[in-house]
């Protein structure tokens, strides 16, 4: 994929996420927060791998009003992204990227469809080239 696409948003985000943990060690909290734009414009599921930033702050840095403002702002724009913008962009192909009914209706039916055919989840995960 890396030689057929020359742009990696994932890419501008990690190179960010230094300054980010940088500014909050030093508690430069207004370039810390403008430094959440570009990382949250740059990749859309990031908000899901912040959770050990998080728990940083929350537990080690004890900013708990800081820790709150972050998570305030990145779940808020997680759930704008995925439940409201990219559903708008992608239309009705957008159901396809949360869809496994061969495997799952549930967290129950996964777990158990993983034990009662393993193989066909495996081949389902791995091996299905559109998920």
């Amino acid at each position: 994929d890396a030689l057929l696409f020359d742009f990696h948003p994932i890419v501008n985000a990690v190179s960010l996420f230094p300054w980010l943990f940088y500014f909050s060690i030093k508690k430069k909290w207004i370039y810390y927060f403008l430094l959440l734009i570009p990382i949250l414009l740059s990749k859309e599921n990031l908000c899901i791998y912040i959770v050990f930033f998080w728990i940083y702050q929350f537990f080690i840095q004890k900013e708990r009003l800081i820790w709150l403002a972050s998570f305030l702002i990145w779940a808020s724009y997680f759930y704008l992204v995925m439940n409201y913008f990219m559903p708008l962009m992608w239309a009705d192909s957008w159901i396809w990227y949360w869809s496994y009914d061969e495997v799952w209706a549930n967290p129950k039916e996964l777990i158990i469809n993983f034990f009662t055919d393993p193989i066909n989840f495996l081949v389902l995960f791995f091996l299905q080239l559109q998920k």
